[in-house]
């Protein structure tokens, strides 16, 4: 029986908590989880998410409030992510518009994180064959 909530069906667990599974498996080129596994994370969410949510759904001023929340916290995180991590060493690579001496925005410092990784990781693979 498909969960509804408000009059929309709700996906079934097991099969977003598998899609997202091999999405994140094929990236980082693992195997995905057995099917028994993500069958146990789908009965803990059905039964501690779903079935409390469908028993007692939000009425429309809760859904709003909740949007509402969603969206501020959206806005706080996009606004956290613009602003300067100062323990960053901010690298040889550094944008010209940076002081030696001012922090990297996070945006930046996620930035270089990811491009020495993806070099480390090149390096790796050279190594191995």
């Amino acid at each position: 029986m498909t969960a509804t909530l408000n009059g929309h069906a709700l996906p079934d667990p097991a099969t977003v908590l598998k899609r997202v599974d091999d999405r994140l498996a094929r990236k980082a080129g693992d195997d995905p989880l057995p099917a028994e596994t993500i069958d146990a994370f789908a009965d803990a969410v059905r039964t501690q998410i779903v079935e409390p949510l469908t028993a007692n759904p939000p009425d429309a001023a809760e859904l709003a409030q909740l949007r509402a929340d969603l969206q501020c916290a959206n806005d706080i995180v996009a606004e956290l992510r613009k602003q300067p991590f100062p323990w960053a060493d901010p690298g040889p690579e550094q944008a010209p518009d940076h002081a030696p001496d001012e922090p990297q925005p996070w945006g930046e410092l996620f930035a270089r994180i990811r491009r020495e990784l993806a070099l480390a990781w090149a390096d790796d693979r050279k190594g191995a064959r």
